[in-house]
C-alpha cells in the first residue's frame, strides 16, 4: 500500500503521485487571504474540488487545521460533497489486501492565537483521550510535542 501524505497546503495545490491514500493533515487554506467560511466554501467547489478529482489516489482522507475556518464555522450539511473523507475527531477502517487499517483524524492544535480548532494546552489531553488506542494512523494538524510545535 502506498500512502502518501501532505499538510499546510495553504491553497497551493501540488501534484500528488499515484498512490492508494492521500492523507492531508489540515490547512488547505492560507488564513492571510481569507477566513470567510463562504468563499472558502467557494474555493472548495472550484479549485479544490478540480484538484481532488483529478489526484491519482484510491482514497483521500482529510482533517481541517487552525487555518481551516469553514470546517468548524458552518455544519457539516453546508461543506461541499467533494471526493474525501474529512475527519473530525472520527475514525474510518480502510479496506486493504492486508486487511482493514483503522485511520483517526483530529484538527485540534494547542492555542495559537485567533485560528480555527485551537485548544489550550491543558484541553488538548482530552482531544488525545479519545484517540482509539486500536488506531494504526493518526492523522491531526497538531506536530508532537517538541517536533515543529513552537
Amino acid at each position: 500500500m502506498v500512502i502518501y501524505c501532505v499538510s499546510d497546503l495553504h491553497m497551493a495545490l501540488p501534484e500528488i503521485p499515484e498512490c492508494d491514500v492521500l492523507l492531508i493533515a489540515g490547512d488547505i487554506f492560507n488564513v492571510w487571504v481569507f477566513t470567510d467560511p463562504e468563499l472558502q466554501k467557494i474555493y472548495l467547489q472550484t479549485a479544490v474540488k478540480t484538484w481532488l478529482d483529478q489526484i491519482p489516489a484510491k482514497t483521500v482522507i482529510f482533517t481541517p487545521g487552525n487555518h481551516d475556518f469553514m470546517f468548524e464555522l458552518l455544519p457539516r450539511n453546508e461543506w461541499p460533497d467533494l471526493r474525501w473523507h474529512v475527519l473530525i475527531d472520527e475514525e474510518m477502517t480502510l479496506a486493504t489486501d492486508g486487511g482493514p487499517i483503522k485511520v483517526y483524524g483530529t484538527p485540534w492544535t494547542r492555542f495559537n492565537g485567533p485560528l480555527a480548532f485551537n485548544k489550550e494546552p491543558v484541553m488538548m489531553r482530552e482531544v488525545a483521550r479519545k484517540i482509539p488506542a486500536d488506531t494504526e494512523i493518526l492523522l491531526c494538524h497538531q506536530p508532537p510535542q517538541g517536533i515543529g510545535d513552537g
